[in-house]
């Protein structure tokens, strides 16, 4: 590692230090990741150099990155769901990827496609044939497709956790679209404005949607302003340590317009280390307020209060799995990972790409690194 004395190197903040969840790997990890990488492999969503680097993005650990960060952060939970996590963290990845190349305008048409698959799942017509095109963005939509067909399996019909999935997952490709706008035009956000949109970039809706999947939570209680402030808190949290964590490498891919480090930066005329540390700052604040939270949670009466209970811990699980995953994936620290966690020393890197190029070699629809 270089120096901490290194005007590339910036310290990571100490968080989570009084969080009582702890790392917990589910136990369906391996079956609910081999499943699911062969699944969306099978779409083909990147393929030569491009799929070998998707492949070994965390091959220090000999385990599929997306795989492991469901199985991380919904790890309490039953095997279908994290099978379901799996498959929605590729979900997430695959559409990522594609629409971090993207303008606004093309981001707007993957966005509307995929509403309309979500919305209208049985839908007959042109827009089925378009999704299993042999192009690499069709295959991605089918995924979508058959992604939702399988979430919509394992709820009821009028399941509150479809429509909360749905709202929430219109909410953040809509936020995409904005995202790309700012990134084609440059526009840097105030911290709090880009707060109100990153909440919904970052995909927390329905990220933590997921986790009522099977709960059957009463609206009475998702919409309790203690049960909301608990959802809202760890939304931020997810944001902010994303936020943290993967600014060297957004940096090295031209992506920081839209990363919180970078936007304090540029509206306080701070340093890059005091930006990391009032960031580091804000999630304790936000973890103590949580916690706060916790002893004024209601009860509902003893069979509602099982399920609550099943969520607010899943809540609490998410936020200490995205802070493991990204110290045991090298998605965002390479083969240093376990040093970068030990010591909080992160290089910045030079830079680089990621697995699809909006402008491809000919007679080809993806990257090749």
């Amino acid at each position: 590692m270089v120096s901490a004395s290194n005007t590339n190197v910036v310290t990571l903040p100490r968080i989570l230090t009084q969080w009582p969840w702890t790392r917990v790997l589910s136990e369906h990890y391996q079956e609910a990741k081999a499943g699911s990488t062969a699944w969306v492999e099978s779409f083909r969503p990147f393929q030569g150099r491009s799929l070998e680097s998707f492949r070994k993005c965390d091959f220090t650990f000999k385990w599929i990155f997306e795989g492991l960060l469901a199985s991380l952060t919904y790890s309490p939970r039953e095997k279908e769901l994290i099978r379901l996590g799996c498959d929605l963290m590729h979900l997430f990845f695959v559409f990522d990827e594609y629409t971090d190349v993207e303008d606004r305008q093309g981001v707007q048409s993957i966005h509307q496609t995929i509403l309309d698959i979500f919305a209208n799942p049985d839908k007959p017509g042109p827009r089925k044939d378009t999704c299993v095109t042999a192009t690499a963005r069709g295959q991605a939509l089918f995924y979508h497709l058959l992604f939702w067909a399988h979430a919509r399996a394992q709820v009821p019909e009028d399941a509150s956790c479809l429509r909360h999935f749905l709202d929430t997952w219109s909410a953040y490709t809509a936020a995409v679209v904005q995202e790309a706008d700012d990134r084609a035009n440059k526009r840097y956000r105030s911290f709090d404005d880009y707060m109100k949109i990153r909440r919904n970039t970052a995909g927390g809706g329905p990220t933590l949607a997921l986790i009522e999947f099977g709960l059957n939570i009463p609206d009475e209680v998702y919409y309790h302003p203690v049960i909301a402030s608990l959802r809202e808190k760890a939304e931020i949290l997810i944001v902010l340590v994303n936020d943290m964590y993967s600014y060297p490498m957004e940096k090295s891919r031209g992506l920081a317009t839209h990363n919180g480090v970078e936007i304090l930066m540029r509206e306080r005329n701070i340093p890059l280390q005091r930006a990391m540390d009032w960031l580091g700052g804000y999630c304790n604040e936000l973890a103590d307020g949580f916690l706060i939270d916790l002893k004024s949670v209601p009860s509902w009466g003893a069979n509602v209060d099982q399920r609550v209970s099943t969520y607010i811990n899943g809540l609490g699980q998410w936020v200490r799995g995205i802070d493991d995953w990204h110290f045991e994936s090298m998605r965002y620290f390479g083969s240093e990972a376990p040093i970068v966690k030990q010591t909080r020393k992160a290089t910045l890197i030079p830079p680089s790409r990621g697995y699809v190029s909006r402008h491809p070699r000919r007679g080809s629809t993806h990257d090749t690194l």
